[in-house]
């Protein structure tokens, strides 16, 4: 089981909860284990909304967060490389203490990757979710642009792209907004621990979760509470709709951590040298989630999982 939970923030959404409590409720849930924390600036979140971040106020609360924070992701302009990098400079500038990833762009050009890995030891590729391309095609092109970077000597992290994608290339990191997907498109995060891969079955479809049944138990999960029309229904006088929430939530947290588990095995990448916090070997995989309950949510999925696996590991070595 890997060292500790991992969590990716947002300052678009974390900026006015203090450091320590986030530390602390973290550390709490995850039964006393501190947690691995990523820090992002929110910008493609806050471009949406039509807010802009402020690269001083940026720099600011990532100052705040030096004594926990493993990593931080350059301030991005989006659809603009010449200002990302710009951005980039500005921000290392600020003296933050907490080492800055530069984001090499899907739409950019590849002598841009070289260039950015002349000068990071690890680095992010973003824009991927975004692509309008086949989950085969997101991987080619991972592999491809993650090989350019090796012969640098650079680690990669792939912003918001987990699962079946990343499998099979050998990334130091990458994060997953999977968990708070499945609550809004009606799916599960399964680990299929038979063939060792996520699955994402419609908990609605009779015929994904016979899919998935064997492996429910072990996710807190029923077959009899998945059928039930009231499950995940807003207003329902039956169930609960905040904790049919939480037991989604909970579940992709329970695949998150064997899905880690499984590629870091079998990968074993070597931390970069720039990283001075929580240098565990990769893969890495960061819960991606828009606010504090849900982190903690996903917390508590990681210490129960470590747990489990420490049960079945007892029992195995008894047999």
């Amino acid at each position: 089981m890997t060292s500790r939970p991992r969590h990716l923030l947002s300052y678009h959404y974390g900026k006015d909860i203090p450091p320590q409590d986030v530390v602390g409720r973290l550390t709490e849930a995850a039964g006393g284990v501190q947690p691995d924390m990523m820090l992002d600036s929110g910008a493609f979140s806050a471009m949406n909304i039509g807010a802009t971040i402020d690269l001083k106020a940026y720099a600011k609360w990532l100052r705040s967060w030096q004594p926990w924070a493993t990593v931080a992701f350059n301030l991005d302009v989006i659809g603009n490389a010449a200002s990302s990098a710009l951005n980039y400079t500005r921000l290392l500038a600020e003296n933050t203490g907490v080492p800055i990833l530069p984001v090499f762009h899907a739409n950019s050009g590849v002598e841009h990757l070289h260039k950015m890995c002349e000068s990071a030891d690890y680095i992010a590729f973003g824009g991927l979710a975004n692509l309008k391309q086949r989950r085969e095609q997101i991987r080619k092109w991972i592999a491809w642009h993650a090989a350019i970077a090796a012969r640098h000597g650079t680690k990669v992290h792939a912003l918001g792209v987990s699962g079946l994608a990343t499998m099979d290339v050998p990334l130091y990191s990458c994060d997953s907004s999977t968990s708070t997907t499945t609550v809004r498109y009606g799916r599960l995060w399964i680990w299929d621990h038979h063939r060792k891969v996520p699955l994402q079955p419609m908990y609605r479809d009779p015929r994904d979760r016979q899919q998935v049944a064997p492996f429910l138990r072990r996710h807190g999960l029923t077959m009899a509470e998945l059928a039930n029309p009231e499950f995940m229904k807003p207003g329902s006088t039956v169930r609960s709709y905040p904790a049919d929430v939480e037991k989604i939530l909970r579940s992709a947290g329970y695949c998150r951590a064997w899905f880690e588990d499984y590629i870091t095995r079998r990968h074993q990448v070597e931390p970069p040298k720039s990283l001075r916090l929580c240098r565990d070997p990769g893969t890495k995989v960061y819960s991606a989630m828009v606010n504090i309950t849900q982190h903690v949510t996903a917390a508590k999925a990681w210490a129960e999982t470590r747990r489990m696996l420490a049960a079945e590991s007892r029992i195995a070595g008894a047999g």
